[in-house]
C-alpha cells in the first residue's frame, strides 16, 4: 500500500511536469482510491484537471479536498478554486 503510493505520486508528479495531464490525472485518482484522507493529492488531481480544461472535474477534486485539510497544509485551494471556476466560464 505505502510503495504504491509512492509509485502513484511519483509517476503523477513526472507525468505533469512532462505535461501529461491525462496520464498525471489518472494516477492522482489512483492515489487517492489507496489514501483518500490524503488532501495534496485531491489538490494535485484538481490541479491537472485544470490543465486538462476538465474544470468542473477539478472543481469536484478541489472542494473534496479543502473539505479534508481544514484550512492546514499550505495548499491553496482557494485559489485554484477560483482560477477553476473563472475558467468555466
Amino acid at each position: 500500500h505505502g510503495d504504491d503510493i509512492l509509485d502513484f505520486t511519483h509517476t503523477a508528479r513526472a507525468c505533469a511536469e512532462k505535461k501529461d495531464w491525462d496520464r498525471a490525472l489518472r494516477y492522482w485518482r489512483r492515489a487517492i482510491e489507496l489514501e483518500p484522507e490524503n488532501a495534496d493529492h485531491y489538490y494535485r488531481a484538481g490541479d491537472a484537471a485544470i490543465d486538462m480544461g476538465q474544470y468542473d472535474m477539478a472543481i469536484t477534486f478541489l472542494e473534496d479536498g479543502l473539505q479534508l485539510a481544514g484550512g492546514e497544509g499550505g495548499l491553496d485551494f482557494e485559489f485554484q478554486l477560483g482560477r477553476a471556476a473563472c475558467l468555466a466560464q
